[in-house]
């Protein structure tokens, strides 16, 4: 959960806080999605139960951006009286994410309050979504090796933007190969000295883990095998 603040306008606009809250609900991967709940508040912050009021709802209006969309638009009735949680409008929906899984989500609000001291306020600012869990795809151009001999994978990432690496384990023996963004091929060396390892690991078989990560954050991975003979 996030608050995103903003400010009020009028004589008594500072006596006022203005606020977005934004809830993460769920998430989908698959459809690369999650589900929020936006909700736009005031509230008098002194206490005072005397405070801003219209209940004519033709005087007052809101709108509510969630990714630059309007979301809200709408007149409605403001009573900020006996210290309330004033909720000006409130949303709940799916947004996209950017094809590595992240998003920073652009939130934004205002309001105007007709026949009152508080005129009205806007409030902007951005919530950063958990980034999606995305692993890519590992590929071989063989499905044995033998020692001393080279095998190439192939990566097929759904953003460029990813970076990956690669984790090459034949017993006790293992190595790292560390792929920067848009690098889609590597090619792997299997040590001779492994082939003392063929009789400690399963059938001879090396395990292969990619590893995946987003701006830096690890988003998934996947295992694969290769035979060594």
């Amino acid at each position: 959960m996030a608050n995103i603040f903003g400010s009020c306008t009028g004589s008594t606009g500072k006596k006022y806080d203005l606020w977005i809250t934004v809830i993460q609900n769920t998430q989908n991967s698959s459809q690369n999605k999650s589900n929020i709940t936006a909700n736009f508040f005031i509230r008098r912050n002194d206490g005072a139960a005397d405070s801003a009021y219209n209940l004519v709802e033709s005087q007052n209006s809101v709108t509510l951006k969630i990714g630059g969309t309007v979301k809200v638009n709408k007149n409605l009735t403001i009573d900020t009286r006996n210290n309330v949680y004033c909720r000006l409008a409130t949303w709940t929906g799916d947004v996209t994410h950017n094809s590595d899984g992240t998003l920073n989500l652009t939130v934004s609000g205002q309001f105007t309050m007709g026949n009152s001291s508080l005129t009205g306020g806007s409030v902007s600012g951005s919530f950063k979504c958990t980034p999606l869990g995305k692993t890519s795809a590992l590929s071989f151009n063989n499905t044995t090796v033998n020692p001393g001999g080279t095998i190439q994978a192939t990566i097929s990432a759904s953003s460029s933007a990813f970076t990956h690496k690669i984790k090459w384990t034949l017993g006790t023996k293992s190595q790292v190969t560390t792929l920067a963004a848009g690098v889609s091929l590597a090619n792997f060396s299997v040590p001779l000295n492994w082939a003392n390892e063929i009789q400690k690991s399963l059938s001879g078989l090396m395990t292969v883990t990619l590893e995946t990560y987003s701006g830096g954050q690890k988003t998934g991975a996947s295992t694969n095998t290769v035979k060594v003979i």
